[in-house]
């Protein structure tokens, strides 16, 4: 292994196992800083195709894509489908949303995100599989950081049309904007980092 080679390992690892906390983290004292990649997450083998590398989604890109939600959206269940660490699920505690639901696939992520979470009563962390998931009733806010793949968000929109699901479901790092695209639904506004779609 050359040099390069050996330095792009060597952060990756830190990445992973020692990563350095962030302003986000810092300011509240939580961990969801670093990256888990695709092919270490623990869970099942056949599973990981379809996985995404965890990473923290960014404060800023959060709260922009919150600004196309009408107001009364603010009162309604907060969905957060694979969760990761739980960034999203304290940003939606602070966006003022009074009951939010992460979703996560991984156990040792649920378990991490349940650790940053536990001081919010409102805020409960789900580990399972979020193509499997049954959304609250009435309107919701699902919210999707680039978590998995096509197969899986294609299931979640299928779930969402059998259970009559109505609301918003925003997608940050759409790189599947077009599986979403081919069901019936509204682009409520699409930028460079999200899409809001309505459902």
């Amino acid at each position: 292994m050359n040099s390069k080679g050996f330095r792009w390992y060597f952060d990756r690892l830190m990445d992973e196992f020692w990563p350095a906390a962030d302003n986000f983290d810092l300011a509240r004292g939580v961990n969801t800083s670093g990256r888990v990649w695709h092919f270490r997450l623990d869970i099942p083998f056949r599973s990981r195709r379809e996985a995404v590398t965890y990473q923290p989604v960014d404060p800023k890109v959060f709260v922009e894509a919150m600004k196309w939600l009408p107001l009364e959206a603010h009162g309604w269940p907060f969905v957060d489908l694979g969760c990761g660490k739980g960034r999203g699920l304290l940003l939606a505690k602070e966006a003022g949303f009074e009951r939010i639901i992460g979703v996560e696939f991984s156990p040792s992520l649920a378990a991490i995100a349940r650790r940053n979470v536990s001081a919010y009563p409102q805020i409960s962390v789900v580990q399972g599989d979020a193509s499997k998931f049954v959304f609250p009733s009435g309107p919701v806010v699902i919210y999707m950081y680039n978590p998995f793949g096509p197969k899986i968000i294609q299931q979640v929109i299928e779930n969402t049309k059998r259970e009559s699901v109505s609301g918003y479901l925003l997608y940050v790092t759409p790189v599947h904007d077009d599986v979403l695209a081919q069901h019936d639904l509204r682009v409520a506004k699409k930028a460079g980092g999200y899409t809001v779609w309505q459902l």
